[in-house]
């Protein structure tokens, strides 16, 4: 009668035993392979922006502009404002004074025009002389053929938006009102970003003349680019240079710009630029001249 329940009890005992043996044996299943995380979006594009958004304003150009060369300096001295409009995101229309310069292509902006020197007792020569653009300040004898003598229509259409950023840029340009200089320009202006301190920005174009092709409104090519440096978040400095001229007589009549200029982003909305340079360095220093500029964002 004790015998077995005690037998019993090392049954028990021995199968508890070999159950958790089992258990401890038993490999755990396997678990559901883990869920592929989300993938990030993709940054957005970036480079520079070469139109505006939709519904934006700049006011722009190269605002003052003094003649410095020998004995003409202040000769003329002129403004040359340019607005432009951001129609939709990749379309930008400009009122321009300065044959469509645009805030990463500024260029100083003179004309040229000629006129009748009388020097008794030799008879009239007619020279080439240095003409402001745009709203013109100093006079007839002082490089301003007229007060206000001539406008462009510019348009920015913006292809990509990357490391090298590019825009079509053609536009129709009034080099004159009389006698009535119309011109067609064609040209593609992009920014290629080397790192986060040095772009280089570049706007070449060809012109066609449209009427006063008797008076040698013929077609020319320019090539300019430019070479930005980024000192901070607020100021920058350029060098540029290019090679510009009429294709008629071109080896009689190009020229070589080298100028020097820089920007300080006074705030958001408000960027000031100041340029100095030389139009033909490749006929010497003699012809010279100085840009103020202003970039205002509505």
């Amino acid at each position: 009668m004790i015998r077995l329940p005690k037998a019993l009890l090392i049954a028990a005992v021995s199968l508890a035993t070999a159950g958790t043996a089992l258990a401890q044996d038993a490999s755990p299943p396997d678990e559901p392979p883990a869920a592929k995380p989300p993938e990030e979006p993709k940054p957005a594009a970036t480079g520079v922006a070469l139109t505006l958004g939709k519904g934006k304003i700049l006011i722009a150009g190269e605002t003052v502009n003094f003649n410095l060369s020998s004995d003409a300096v202040a000769q003329p001295i002129s403004l040359a404002p340019s607005v432009w409009y951001g129609v939709k995101e990749k379309i930008t229309i400009g009122l321009t004074h300065d044959f469509g310069t645009t805030p990463w292509t500024p260029r100083i902006s003179l004309r040229s025009f000629t006129q009748d020197v009388v020097i008794p007792p030799a008879p009239p020569t007619t020279v080439t002389v240095a003409a402001g653009t745009g709203i013109c300040l100093t006079g007839k004898d002082n490089g301003c053929p007229r007060f206000y003598d001539n406008v462009g229509f510019d348009l920015l259409y913006g292809l990509k938006q990357e490391k090298l950023s590019v825009a079509v840029h053609p536009a129709i340009d009034i080099g004159s009102f009389d006698p009535f200089f119309l011109d067609l320009r064609i040209g593609v202006l992009g920014t290629y970003t080397v790192n986060d301190k040095i772009t280089i920005a570049f706007d070449p174009r060809l012109q066609f003349g449209i009427t006063e092709r008797d008076s040698g409104n013929k077609e020319a090519i320019d090539l300019p680019v430019w070479a930005w440096y980024a000192v901070d978040n607020k100021i920058s400095a350029y060098l540029h240079t290019g090679l510009r001229g009429a294709f008629e007589s071109f080896g009689d009549n190009y020229s070589i710009p080298l100028v020097i200029g820089g920007n300080y982003k006074v705030n958001e909305k408000l960027t000031a630029g100041l340029d100095f340079g030389f139009l033909r360095i490749n006929d010497g220093a003699d012809a010279r001249a100085l840009g103020l500029r202003a970039v205002y964002a509505l």
